[in-house]
């Protein structure tokens, strides 16, 4: 597998893969095409070098689209992780979000944050093996509550998931 910091053209591959994910919230494409133009430093893909493009449209296994909130530039927050059903049980989630800690700043992140709906099992444990690979805690709080969004019932709400502090010179980056 391979990673590295998507751009614009990797916008419609990561939308793909968010649709076809079945439980993200999918956003515009032209969203998708921002992050990776504006915010390419703080998000990840993983490429499968043995997928065959002209098959399968493209090389994307996963993504993880994240940004530094302005008022919190120590904080990476995830704002979503997707990995291809065909790739999905062999690490590749933990592995991106590795890769992504390695590409930041040692001396600047401190703390990783998402927000996980109760249902999201898999990114549940995606950020507790983080906190405990970073050897620090995992707060978790209420940040969404589900009478927040749209809609009645139709969205669960979202805890925030809270990892460190740590510093990434000492334990991602080694």
């Amino acid at each position: 597998m391979n990673f590295r910091h998507p751009t614009a053209e990797d916008g419609a591959a990561i939308w793909r893969i968010v649709r076809d994910s079945g439980v993200l919230d999918l956003n515009s494409s032209y969203c998708y095409l921002m992050m990776g133009h504006y915010f390419g430093d703080t998000c990840i893909v993983a490429e499968d070098p043995h997928t065959d493009p002209a098959a399968n449209g493209d090389r994307l296994a996963g993504f993880i689209v994240g940004f530094r909130p302005p008022q919190d530039p120590a904080t990476l927050f995830v704002w979503q992780v997707a990995v291809d059903p065909g790739h999905r049980g062999k690490g590749v989630g933990s592995r991106m979000l590795q890769a992504l800690l390695a590409a930041q700043p040692a001396e600047e992140i401190h703390y990783i944050e998402a927000t996980i709906s109760p249902s999201n099992t898999a990114s549940q444990a995606l950020f507790r093996k983080a906190a405990a690979t970073l050897k620090t805690d995992c707060s978790v709080s209420d940040l969404f509550l589900a009478d927040m969004f749209p809609g009645s019932g139709e969205h669960e709400p979202e805890h925030r998931y809270r990892i460190g502090p740590f510093t990434l010179s000492n334990s991602a980056n080694q």
